[in-house]
């Protein structure tokens, strides 16, 4: 037991106890963090999200299309721009 801890007269439950009071969220911010969550979910909406990877045949684009949750792959940047073009020409 440290030196400091016993002038206090501090044990070493009352300090676990302590720092587990001080490092639990209160419900307040474990709502604010629920409703943050939630109106993310609800506002991500329908568009595509458009990801490059690096593969062994080269630069790949990966199309995430959540209107029909399907994943697209194109190999060039100007084919996902005509993709993209098509998709919202049809809605």
């Amino acid at each position: 037991m440290n030196i400091n801890n016993v002038q206090h007269g501090l044990t070493r439950q009352q300090l676990e106890r302590s720092w587990q009071k001080s490092h639990r969220p209160s419900w307040s911010q474990l709502l604010r963090n629920w409703g943050a969550k939630a109106v993310a979910a609800l506002t991500q909406g329908q568009e595509p999200k458009v990801s490059s990877v690096m593969t062994d045949e080269g630069l790949q684009w990966r199309v995430n299309d959540p209107m029909n949750n399907q994943t697209h792959i194109f190999t060039t940047e100007t084919d996902v721009r005509a993709w993209l073009e098509q998709r919202y020409y049809l809605d």
